[in-house]
C-alpha cells in the first residue's frame, strides 16, 4: 500500500485477541531435517513482545508477501514464539509496526528442491 517492495520489521507493539502460529519440528522427510509443525491457535488476550520479518516478492508470481516471526506473552506470563500466520490472528487494541525499506537489492522467495523449503534469494538491483 505504501510502495515498499522489500523491507524489514524494525519495531512492533500491540496486543492480540488470538494468535495463529507454527513452530519448527524435526522432519525426516525434509532435506534440512526440520519443517514447520501443524499450526496452533492460541487464545488471548496477549501482548506482542517482538516481531521480526521480511517483506519480499514471491518468485513464481511476483506478488508481495511477508514472513513474520514473533514473541508473545499471555495474561499468565506464558511466552509463545514462532512463525505468525495472518489468517485467524486477531488484533486486539492495536498493532503498530515500523517497516524499514530495503533498497538497491531484491528479495525473492523461491522453492528450493534440496531443502524442500522456500528460501530467500538476494540480488542487487
Amino acid at each position: 500500500d505504501n510502495g515498499i517492495h522489500y523491507g524489514t520489521i524494525l519495531s512492533a507493539i500491540g496486543s492480540l485477541h488470538q494468535l495463529k502460529m507454527e513452530g519448527v519440528v524435526v522432519s525426516k522427510e525434509s532435506g534440512s531435517g526440520t519443517d514447520f509443525g501443524p499450526p496452533r491457535i492460541i487464545p488471548g488476550p496477549m501482548q506482542v513482545l517482538n516481531l521480526d520479518g521480511l517483506i519480499f516478492t514471491k518468485g513464481e508470481t511476483g506478488e508481495m508477501d511477508a514472513h513474520i516471526h514473533g514473541a508473545f506473552v499471555d495474561t499468565a506470563g506464558k511466552v509463545y514464539g514462532g512463525h505468525v500466520m495472518e489468517e485467524e490472528t486477531i488484533i486486539a487494541t492495536r498493532l503498530v509496526v515500523v517497516i524499514g525499506e530495503i533498497a538497491e537489492v531484491s528479495l525473492t522467495e523461491q522453492y528450493d528442491e534440496k531443502s524442500g523449503h522456500r528460501l530467500l534469494h538476494v540480488e542487487p538491483l
